[in-house]
This record gives C-alpha cells, sequence and structure tokens, in this order.
C-alpha cells in the first residue's frame, strides 16, 4: 500500500482505488441502505464477472502510467470485466451519478457538512490549533458529536475543542439550515452576465461573501448573523471508468472498455459526467424564516459583486414562490440596493397586469413575421422572431411604469410590411400608371440592398396578372431606349438613393460615406445622364421635390417624377408628446454610444436622428428589417442612463 505497485499485481491496487474499487462497491451499497434508497448496483453479478487480465502500459492512460511508475511497453495486469457483465460495470457508472444527485449532494447533506466544516473551524480558531494529519485521522464523527458536552471533553494535540457557536449540537440535534439560493451553470442568464463568471465565484472568499449576504439580508429587515449564512461550492465528481477498463472477450482477446465494440463505456462515462455537472449546484443556506430575504440578498451580491445575473428559474431551485422572491427584491428596490444591478428590478405591476398582458400578445402577434438578426432571442441568421417574453423584457428596460405605458403605446403604433403588403403596393401603382409595365424595371442599390429583395417579389402571380415586369441590371437597362423605373421600398430622406445615383456616376462625393454600387463604364455613365426616368417608392416622404430636385440639378440626371404608394407622417409620434420626449431622450443615448467608436458623430446630428433619421418618429418595420427612419430606440443597441439598452427589432446587418 505503501510504495509503487508490482506490474504482475497491480490489479491489487485497484482493488483498493479503481474504477470499481472495494470502496464504491461498500459505500454505494451501504449508503443506499442507511439513506433509504435503493441500490444501484449489482454487486455479486460484478463480483462474479471481475477477473485478471493482462496488457501492456502503452494501452494505458498517461494518468494510470504515472501513477503505477509503469514502463512504457511492460506487461501489466488488471482488473477487468467479462464481456458478460459490461451491463453490470454500466450500471454501476450510471447509479453513481444518480447517487450523487439523489444522495451525496443532496441540500440536506450539504448543509450538514457545511454546519460541520464550520463547527470544526471555529474549534480549532478557538483552540489555537494547527492540526496534522494524523490528528485529524484520529477524530472518529462520534468524537465530534460530543465536542461541546457538559459531560466528556474532546481533545486534540492536549488542547480541549470547544463549541461556544453552538453548532455541533445543531449538527447532532439536526437543527440545520435551508437552501436560500442553488444556482449551477444552466441557472446563469449568459447573456446578462460577464464572461467566466461562474469559474471566478468558485474561487471567492466564502467568509466575504457570507458576510455581505447577512448584511443585506438584515437591510431586507430578516434577523440574521454573519454565522446564519452559509455557502457550499458545487462539488465536480469525476464519473471517468472507461480509460483504464478492459474487457474479456469470449475469444480470449482484450480490448479496452471505451471502445463502442467492446460496450462503448466512454459514451456511459460522458452521460454520467454531464447528468452529475447538471446535477451540480452552489448553495447558500439561511434561517428557514429568513429565506426569501437571504435568497434576494444573495442575488445582489452576485450581480453587484462578480457580474453574475440568475435566471428567474433560481428561485425554484431554491423552492422559494416566485411571489415572495418579487416582493423581497421590491423592497430592496425601494431600499436602493439595486442601483448596480438593474437586471434584478422586479416587473413592475403595470406589466403583470390583464391587461398589460393581452395587450403584449396582440402585439407578438403582429410582429412575429419580423425576422431579426440579433436581440433579445440572439438570433444571427433571421430564424427567430419576437415574441411576448422579449416584448416583456424590452418594456422592462424602462425606468417606471409611466414610461412603460408610453413605451407599449408606441409599440402598439408599429406596422408591418410584408410581402403581401409590398405587392398590393406595386399593384396599386401599376393600375394607376399602367405604361410602366413596359419599362425596364431597375433596383437602386446592389444585391444586398433591399431594393434586390422588392424585384423577386415583382414576380409575384398577383402583379403578373397585368403582364410580367421586365427587371433589368442597370447596364442592361440603358442599353435600350425606354424610359427606365428605378425602384425601392422606401424613400424617405433619400440619402441611400443620392448615394446609389452618385456612385453610379462615379462621384467621389455622396450623401452617405457607405458603398452601395460600383461606378458605371464611362460610356454608360453618359447614357444615364441622358436617359429619362422614374422612380417607384412605396413608401416616401409627402413633399418629394427636394430630392427630385438634387437629382436633377445636383447630378445632372433626368427624373421625371417621384412614384410613391404611401406617404409618411410628418411626424409619428405627434399624438402622444410624452412618448416622443421620452423616446428622444434614449435615442440620442443610445446614438452617442454607438457612434463612439469609429466616425463619432456630431450632436447635430445625434439630435437629427434621435427619433428615426430623418427625425419624424415612423413606427414602420419590414418584415425583414427595420428602416432607419423608424424610431432609433426600436432597432439599436447602445447605452442609457449608464445601462445598456437592447434593441427589440434590431437592424438585420447587410
Amino acid at each position: 500500500m505503501g510504495g509503487s505497485p508490482d506490474e504482475k499485481r497491480v490489479f491489487l491496487t485497484q482493488l483498493l482505488s479503481g474504477p470499481f474499487d472495494a470502496n464504491k462497491l461498500d459505500s454505494m451499497t451501504r449508503d443506499c441502505r442507511m439513506a433509504g434508497v435503493p441500490s444501484p448496483i449489482d454487486v455479486p453479478r460484478m463480483l462474479e464477472k471481475l477477473t485478471v487480465i493482462e496488457t501492456t502500459a502503452d494501452r494505458l492512460s498517461t494518468s494510470m502510467k504515472e501513477r503505477m511508475h509503469l514502463a512504457p511497453h511492460a506487461s501489466v495486469f488488471l482488473l477487468g470485466v467479462e464481456h458478460s457483465g459490461v451491463r453490470a460495470i454500466e450500471e454501476m457508472v450510471l447509479g453513481r451519478a444518480v447517487l450523487f444527485d439523489k444522495l451525496y449532494m443532496h441540500p440536506k447533506v450539504t448543509a450538514a457538512e457545511a454546519v460541520v466544516r464550520r463547527a470544526i473551524a471555529r474549534s480549532l480558531r478557538v483552540a489555537e490549533l494547527k492540526i496534522t494529519a494524523a490528528s485529524w485521522l484520529s477524530l472518529e464523527e462520534s468524537s465530534l458529536l460530543l465536542i461541546g458536552s457538559a459531560t466528556t471533553s474532546v481533545r486534540v494535540d492536549g488542547k480541549e475543542l470547544t463549541d461556544d457557536a453552538g453548532l455541533f449540537d445543531a449538527y447532532t440535534k439536526r437543527v440545520l439550515p435551508v437552501r436560500a439560493l442553488a444556482f449551477n451553470r444552466n441557472t446563469i442568464d449568459a447573456a446578462k452576465s460577464g464572461d467566466g463568471a461562474l469559474t471566478r465565484f468558485r474561487s471567492v472568499d466564502r467568509d466575504a461573501f457570507e458576510g455581505e449576504v447577512a448584511k443585506i439580508a438584515r437591510e431586507l429587515g430578516a434577523t440574521v448573523r454573519d454565522d446564519d449564512i452559509y455557502v457550499a461550492f458545487e462539488e465536480q465528481p469525476s464519473m471517468q471508468s472507461s480509460a483504464d477498463t478492459f474487457v474479456l472477450n469470449v475469444d480470449e482477446t482484450v480490448e479496452p472498455m471505451r471502445d463502442a465494440e467492446a460496450g462503448g463505456l466512454e459514451a456511459t462515462d460522458q452521460w454520467a459526467s454531464n447528468y452529475a455537472t447538471n446535477k451540480s449546484f452552489h448553495f447558500v443556506f439561511g434561517p428557514r424564516d429568513a429565506r426569501a430575504a437571504v435568497h434576494c440578498a444573495a442575488r445582489i451580491v452576485l450581480a453587484r459583486d462578480h457580474d453574475m445575473i440568475l435566471k428567474e428559474v433560481a428561485g425554484h431551485a431554491a423552492r422559494i414562490r416566485t411571489n415572495d422572491v418579487e416582493e423581497v427584491f421590491r423592497l430592496a428596490h425601494d431600499k436602493g440596493l439595486l442601483r448596480r444591478c438593474r437586471a434584478l428590478v422586479p416587473r413592475s405591476m403595470f406589466l403583470r397586469t390583464t391587461a398589460t398582458i393581452e395587450t403584449i400578445n396582440q402585439i407578438a402577434t403582429t410582429l412575429a413575421v419580423v425576422q431579426l438578426d440579433a436581440g433579445p432571442n440572439g438570433a444571427s441568421d433571421g430564424s427567430k422572431r419576437v415574441d411576448a417574453r422579449c416584448i416583456t423584457e424590452w418594456l422592462d428596460q424602462f425606468d417606471t411604469e409611466r414610461d412603460q405605458r408610453h413605451g407599449l403605446q408606441v409599440l402598439q403604433r408599429v406596422r408591418v410590411f410584408d410581402r403581401r403588403s409590398f405587392v398590393e403596393a406595386i399593384t396599386r401603382i401599376l393600375e394607376q400608371r399602367p405604361e410602366l409595365r413596359q419599362r425596364p424595371w431597375v433596383p437602386i442599390g446592389a444585391a444586398h440592398d433591399s431594393a434586390s429583395r422588392l424585384a423577386y417579389f415583382l414576380n409575384d402571380e398577383a402583379i403578373k396578372r397585368g403582364g410580367a415586369l421586365t427587371v433589368l441590371p442597370i447596364q442592361r437597362a440603358l442599353e435600350h431606349n425606354d424610359e427606365i423605373v428605378f425602384f425601392d421600398d422606401n424613400v424617405f430622406s433619400g440619402g441611400q438613393l443620392k448615394t446609389v445615383f452618385a456612385q453610379w456616376l462615379g462621384n467621389a462625393e455622396t450623401a452617405l460615406d457607405e458603398v452601395h454600387v460600383a461606378a458605371l463604364e464611362p460610356k454608360f455613365v453618359d447614357v444615364l445622364k441622358e436617359r429619362s426616368f422614374v422612380i417607384v417608392a412605396v413608401f416616401a416622404k409627402r413633399d418629394s421635390t427636394t430630392l427630385k430636385n438634387h437629382l436633377n440639378s445636383g447630378l445632372g440626371l433626368k427624373c421625371n417624377d417621384i412614384i410613391v404608394s404611401e406617404t409618411f407622417e410628418e411626424d409619428g409620434l405627434a399624438e402622444l408628446p410624452d412618448a416622443k420626449a421620452l423616446f428622444q431622450r434614449i435615442g440620442r443615448s443610445v446614438l452617442a454610444y454607438a457612434k463612439s467608436d469609429r466616425q463619432k458623430w456630431p450632436d447635430a446630428r445625434i439630435e437629427q436622428c434621435a427619433l428615426g433619421y430623418g427625425g419624424t418618429a415612423q413606427t414602420l418595420v419590414f418584415d425583414v428589417n427595420v428602416p432607419t427612419s423608424t424610431i432609433t430606440a426600436l432597432w439599436l443597441d447602445g447605452q442609457h442612463d449608464g445601462r445598456p439598452w437592447r434593441a427589440l427589432l434590431p437592424r438585420r446587418a447587410k
């Protein structure tokens, strides 16, 4: 036992410490019997199927070769299992994982261990002992339970251990703290927490954390001492049994059990490890009558000091009612304890009323067709949709119920334009101007611009009934002698339209600092300047005279008309002045933050675009994207009042 194992008798070492050693077979069945739970392993079957196998050291794991001090190609004798006993080994691996959840890491067991750990530490501190390993081994559980007894003294290294705090007595009488918080990697809100927050928490100063939790719990009205709070870090039990387990096949060949042909124990190990990890929790324990206060206090400390935000299910894991948690968090908010952890501010009564929930559900139905690029659902491919939860979380960013009401009023004004809406708009234009069917149609922009998507809609059967439209690239259209129809879905400020035409002409100065199209060949530039054309837009300003004058006088083109299906309101929030002022403040903040990295925008431009580019507070949304003329706070992420602002309808990247 005290030296390196003999290569010919490594199996004897494995009987004491191995994947299925005597301790596991004994302790698992004994613990199950003492705890009153069914035993998951068939010990007689395992003993019947265990055997000694011979293999070479190079087939073993690196850790085992180092631990056993084996030469690389030495012949070694190990514990193995007959092929018909593989299932018994798998049952033991799976059963051990389940036992960690049901027994070894049970909250009551963890709480008892936390009490004993603190009791021993306090007793040794009072006795001023630096206890040796030999002294520890000399202590039995029966001796620990007698510490502080009036009739029997317990001594270590000649000094008496005391129980001034009464912890050993509490443990003996099973007066244990209850779990107030249980959390692991699955209950952390990764989108709201800092990177590596859980990893850093494992090295936190336990005493300092417990003290902070107790302090805040007292501010929340709980009668608790620092000694009433216990933190227990999660355990990560090793479930690996396949690395050095071998199977003796019926033909006397020996195979590693991790291989699929031999039973695939590696997959079983992986399942057991994942199961144990998912069932491993960090715990915060406290007095039963202060459980809700301790729960909220612990979450405040995690958010404030460790950048860790837990999901709402964290209360369920501690078996605390959601209403109790929200009530305590409202108290914490009133006392100013949530200033540095905004994510914990409970939802207002306004967001929880039946009328508000019904309105949110109606808005969610309207917005469900909108494809998100990023934001509340974390999508990146447009596959996610806005739902009631996204809307509620977006509204929850507003500081007051009054502001939340304004936010809901704005969302009720949002109009979604989908494919059918576009087709109907183009059809109305063609009914009024049937001669346009005979003209070549050219999208304003390149393949990544929204006009190209509209080109796809022009092939809709509803439009083709009166005759199919001819959609061409600009070079092909310029080869014809007909008047050209340039089209786009949305022409508001006209910045993108001006930029596209300027870039076609090869002009260095453009309205926007963006690249949309390449310059045309000189021969096509001359033709473009001489060719008359009209512009068709689904949406545009009511008065497009300024835009038309810029194209003709500023760029030397021949634009005959700008034909529009629908015009924008001059002020989309004219009827909601308070909401308009609110969204203007938020728009300023998010723009100032978003436009501060590359080319910082001047204050005048930020002010002009705070309610959407053009400043007219539009509430138009396309099913695949949001126009920049729409209210900025709806589609742009940034910061407001020093906190992150998450857009409900973030614009998709082109």
